[in-house]
């Protein structure tokens, strides 16, 4: 890792570069086409400004409350992109397994493995002919 992370410096650097200027090409283009007009649209075709871009726009000059709002819809954009993404994860897996609980992880064997593959039980310590797990302290 020492050695690594130096190395990767100027290429992590270039990557937040490019998101930065990736995002703000973006939620520029996006003004130019939805109309940049913040009011309620009456039919699909009307202008809009979407969240995003209001965001951007508003931030310069926003007052305490202001940009207390603004952060509030940016945190909700984030929540509900996250729902998303992690409900369309849970759905494309829904088909091809069944989802089994911590507990049936950690404690029972793998359904899907045949017999074979499942390691073998070891009888309990101190049976005849088991060894003892750990040495007995000298008296």
């Amino acid at each position: 890792m020492s050695i690594a992370l130096p190395a990767a410096r100027g290429g992590i650097a270039g990557g937040v570069v490019l998101a930065l200027a990736r995002a703000i090409g973006e939620t520029m283009a996006v003004v130019m086409v939805c109309g940049n007009i913040a009011a309620y649209p009456s039919s699909i075709f009307d202008p809009v400004r979407p969240v995003t871009s209001t965001i951007a726009l508003e931030m310069g000059y926003a007052t305490a409350s202001h940009r207390a709002l603004l952060y509030a819809a940016g945190l909700i954009l984030v929540l509900l992109t996250g729902a998303l993404v992690g409900w369309l994860a849970f759905r494309q897996n829904l088909p091809n397994r069944k989802i089994r609980t911590a507990f049936q992880i950690r404690c029972l064997p793998d359904p899907t493995l045949p017999p074979a593959a499942l390691p073998p039980v070891m009888p309990p310590s101190g049976s005849p002919g088991v060894p003892p797990r750990w040495a007995e302290p000298p008296s």
